[in-house]
């Protein structure tokens, strides 16, 4: 008869402290906090612009051990917040007001609510509402660029603000902000709506103009419109493109290229493009006055070569001091 004999388990120290670590790296591995919400995102819908939006997030806490959110802001001055810091224990619910001020702002709105938690699966935490401000005083458009019809015509174009509202309303003053614009108001006789009508005050100058045009009106919420109005002015002749751009060497295949040529104030007489030549070059040209538009010039059916990159197309005109344009030719690769 055999027997068998189980030799004892001695432990050292050391195993016993290793067992007590990875018993207590288990717990403290489960035992976490989570943040959750059931509505992380609000759509408040259409609100005037001036009023205040309130809302209530609810967070929990669905973790096993306490929640801290230690740090609450906004994306948003607009945005205020009943509490900047809280702590949930597990199972715990609180709520979090939110109050969004729309004074001032109008059309889509998207803010945030950022929350900064000791959960590690969530350590940014983000809330959102979103709608739209609307405007007790609808403004089209924001940004007025100034058209001119004609060469020989001021520029002009107007603002349109209208009542969204039902209410009447009055424009009390209209200015300039630089004082480089002529301004007229028309008042629909309901008073739901009013024009904005503004032209350019002359200018010996050229180039690119800005001014801002500031409304003052009779409702509380709209008190200040501020609108960028836009405009250029040009002497003289403009030809566009101002540059002949071509790629060679892909096709053998013909193509057609135009160019516009345009008289502006300044031109003792109306602008009659005399000659156009490409020296060196049989392209058949054609120029045509359009009247409105200015001169098109037609270069028509011709093959681009790597030889022709530096050469110029030259415009003879009728008008003192610009009598030859040279609109260079560049040839990309």
């Amino acid at each position: 008869m055999s027997t068998s004999i189980t030799p004892p388990i001695y432990t050292t120290p050391f195993c016993r402290i290793l067992s007590v670590t990875l018993v207590m790296f288990a717990l403290s591995a489960s035992a976490q906090p989570t943040i959750f919400t059931p509505q992380p995102e609000v759509d408040f819908g259409q609100k005037r612009s001036g009023e205040t939006v309130q809302h209530n997030f609810i967070l929990r806490n669905r973790g096993n051990t306490r929640l801290k959110i230690h740090r609450i802001q906004t994306s948003c001055g607009c945005t205020t917040l009943a509490a900047k810091t809280m702590e949930l224990e597990p199972g715990d619910e609180k709520d979090l007001p939110v109050e969004l001020d729309l004074t001032g702002r109008t059309g889509k709105q998207n803010q945030q609510v950022i929350l900064h938690t000791n959960d590690p699966a969530n350590r940014t935490y983000r809330l959102l509402m979103t709608g739209e401000a609307v405007p007790e005083i609808q403004v089209e458009p924001r940004t007025l660029n100034l058209q001119q019809a004609q060469p020989d015509e001021l520029h002009k174009g107007s603002v349109t603000l209208t009542s969204s509202t039902g209410e009447p309303f009055t424009i009390k003053k209209a200015t300039a902000n630089r004082d480089r614009l002529e301004i007229e108001v028309v008042r629909a006789e309901d008073g739901l709506s009013s024009v904005v009508k503004v032209t350019p005050k002359p200018m010996d100058a050229q180039g690119h103009f800005t001014d801002v045009l500031e409304v003052e009106t009779s409702n509380k919420s709209m008190s200040s419109v501020r609108i960028l109005v836009m405009w250029q002015i040009s002497t003289g002749i403009s030809v566009a493109p101002g540059q002949l751009n071509l790629v060679a060497g892909q096709t053998e295949q013909a193509i057609d290229r135009y160019l516009m040529v345009r008289g502006y104030q300044g031109l003792e007489k109306p602008l009659e493009v005399t000659k156009v030549e490409w020296p060196g070059r049989e392209v058949d040209i054609i120029w045509q006055d359009t009247q409105r538009f200015g001169w098109r010039i037609h270069l028509k059916s011709f093959i681009p070569h790597p030889e022709m990159h530096g050469e110029h197309i030259l415009i003879h005109t009728n008008a003192e001091g610009f009598e030859i344009l040279r609109i260079p030719v560049r040839i990309v690769k």
